[in-house]
């Protein structure tokens, strides 16, 4: 016998804009076991935009509504990162993880570049094409991504027809 009772499937959810002018969201979620009266159980979570130094450790449970067929147990969550914009990654207003890797990449792919035509210079006496670094790689990159790509479409085609 478990320890809590489901009040609602996750897979079952709805989410919408609260009824009030609060700022926030709606969580609806169905499908939770009946009740000995053969009520079907749900919730109903509104996460509700506060400033950060009010935020609540856990949501607090503020009514249970007994319908015809159903028993809603409404709960209440304050909490800033419900605020619109809010993100849990970083300071607001920062830059995303993905941001820096979008500007990072392209300086990298220079610096390598750059550097690698220095080092084909200086060390190896190169000239003209061979001042790429690693160009036996670069000339195969193509077929070896068509090889990859043939190789995962075969491994489908294989499971699709079995």
């Amino acid at each position: 016998q478990p320890a809590y009772i489901p009040l609602g499937l996750t897979a079952q959810r709805q989410v919408m804009a609260l009824d009030n002018a609060a700022e926030g969201f709606r969580v609806v979620m169905t499908g939770g076991e009946r009740t000995f009266d053969g009520l079907d159980r749900m919730a109903t979570v509104d996460f509700i935009c506060v400033p950060e130094e009010q935020t609540a450790d856990v949501p607090c449970l503020r009514n249970e509504v007994f319908g015809l067929q159903t028993l809603d147990y409404q709960f209440e969550y304050r909490h800033h990162l419900a605020c619109d914009g809010a993100s849990g990654g970083g300071a607001p207003g920062g830059v995303s993880p993905g941001t820096v890797l979008l500007i990072l990449a392209p300086i990298f792919v220079a610096l390598y570049c750059a550097l690698g035509a220095a080092y084909q210079y200086r060390v190896r006496d190169a000239r003209g094409a061979d001042l790429v670094p690693h160009r036996e790689f670069w000339r195969d990159v193509p077929l070896l991504i068509k090889d990859g790509v043939m190789f995962v479409v075969d491994k489908a085609r294989g499971v699709a027809q079995r």
